[in-house]
């Protein structure tokens, strides 16, 4: 693809250019007065031949099958062997993956002057911030996992559910207007509702922004992944709709493409402001008392600081917060500064055994010890064999509730005597009384305790 098929006047017209197969579905779903029944069969794309429990007019209820069965089609381009690739990226990092969708895919969104009143108006992301984070994440797990792009993947059927729920979008607002205002005629320098120029830049978001924080994370990653990432999104893109004249094949396109629709749409907004406000507030109240800086944090570390302050966002001086991710991602460095020269660990107990084996491995002395008890991110992982033999290392798995009563008996007597000869302290937030159990499981729900909360039943 070169930059001359993406010039000024082609990406003027695709801001005309809306998805017209998902278009005239939803159009006839809609002047069929049939969408709580499309809906129940959306739900459950899974089963193309299911039954509907209402009636819906046959035309109807063939043009919709018919959509499914269309769309549920990677194009010829496709590349297996990359996608896989990319989903094993995906895997390795998925950790990571919230981090980056909420500090830098969605705030470049909002970046979007454009778009950004019809995201606003229709999500309602100010009150609805922790629904719009749960979908969003729930489409990029469902496309980036191991074979969800593959025919009946839950990626597939994900993807096209978006594409339908963006031409509701376009039709609602076309038809009704946006919160009871009309609707302007189609100019060239606005264009159609979640058009194709900015449905290109959204898959963009994920693929060449989800790469360019990973590096500025400082996140090791192959060129060979990268590309192979950029290309599984592309793949992605096609399936939601976007011409593929419009998504990139290599990371050099997809950062020219992106830099590209990005100057056209960039601006600052009330609502992309406003958006951005309620989505630092939502992730600052989820954070621990000490760590409700980290996410302001991490978007200045992903994000341009021009853009941040096109979107409200001026934090100045990066405060202990900064620091305190530096060691999240220069882990093994900031354990060998603790340690001291010479000194390594003897025991880790690891809850990400897949993705942190290799450092694990590194910061591990001789005869050293892996305990391992989860392993979600890669539930295969691969063993770095020879580095554990160098080290005659020992990995074991850890089950509490298969372990033997001697094994239970010999924990609580260690547990007991480290408390006895202060090795080991808990770090309690707060004791309740018996009658306050209701609180104390509210207090659990939040997720916002840096402690252990005790009730005293005496």
């Amino acid at each position: 693809m070169s930059a001359e098929l993406w010039s000024p006047a082609t990406l003027d017209a695709a801001r005309l250019e809306m998805d017209p197969p998902a278009d005239a579905v939803v159009r006839a779903v809609y002047e069929a007065g049939a969408v709580d029944a499309v809906n129940l069969l959306l739900m459950n794309t899974r089963r193309p031949s299911a039954e509907l429990p209402m009636s819906v007019p046959p035309a109807v209820e063939a043009m919709v099958r018919d959509y499914l069965r269309d769309t549920a089609v990677l194009p010829p381009w496709a590349d297996r062997g990359k996608i896989q690739q990319a989903e094993h990226l995906f895997s390795r990092h998925g950790l990571l993956a919230s981090v980056i969708l909420c500090c830098a895919s969605l705030p470049e969104c909002y970046l979007d002057a454009l778009d950004v009143p019809v995201l606003a108006c229709t999500t309602q992301l100010s009150d609805h911030v922790y629904r719009r984070i749960l979908e969003t994440s729930s489409m990029v797990v469902a496309v980036m996992q191991p074979g969800g792009m593959a025919p009946g993947g839950a990626g597939l059927d994900h993807s096209q559910r978006v594409r339908l729920m963006h031409a509701a979008v376009r039709h609602l607002i076309l038809s009704r207007g946006s919160v009871g205002a009309p609707v302007p005629p189609p100019i060239p320098l606005r264009g159609r509702p979640i058009n194709q120029e900015s449905m290109a830049y959204v898959i963009l978001t994920f693929s060449w922004v989800g790469l360019r924080s990973m590096k500025r994370l400082e996140i090791d990653v192959s060129q060979a992944e990268c590309e192979a990432y950029v290309h599984a999104w592309s793949v992605i893109g096609h399936v939601m709709g976007v011409r593929d004249d419009l998504l990139a094949h290599s990371v050099e396109e997809a950062q020219q493409l992106f830099d590209l629709i990005k100057a056209r749409r960039r601006g600052a907004s009330p609502e992309g402001k406003a958006l951005t406000a309620a989505l630092l507030g939502w992730m600052e109240g989820e954070m621990p008392h000490l760590l409700q800086h980290m996410p302001g944090e991490i978007m200045e570390r992903l994000m341009d600081r021009e853009d941040l302050l096109l979107l409200g966002v001026d934090r100045g001086e990066r405060n202990v917060a900064h620091r305190l991710w530096d060691g999240v991602l220069n882990v093994v460095e900031r354990v060998a500064e603790l340690l001291g020269p010479g000194r390594a660990l003897d025991r880790i107990v690891e809850v990400a055994a897949g993705v942190n084996l290799a450092d694990d491995v590194r910061m591990l002395g001789p005869r050293g010890v892996i305990a391992a008890y989860g392993s979600d991110a890669e539930p295969q992982p691969a063993l770095p064999f020879f580095a554990m033999l160098a080290k005659d290392l020992t990995l074991r798995t850890v089950l509490v509730y298969v372990m033997s009563d001697e094994a239970h008996a010999e924990a609580v007597r260690f547990i007991d005597h480290a408390l006895r000869a202060g090795q080991l302290v808990h770090q309690i937030q707060r004791v309740y009384t018996l009658d306050q159990i209701v609180e104390v499981h509210e207090a659990c729900e939040a997720m916002k305790n840096v402690g252990k909360l005790l009730v005293r039943i005496d």
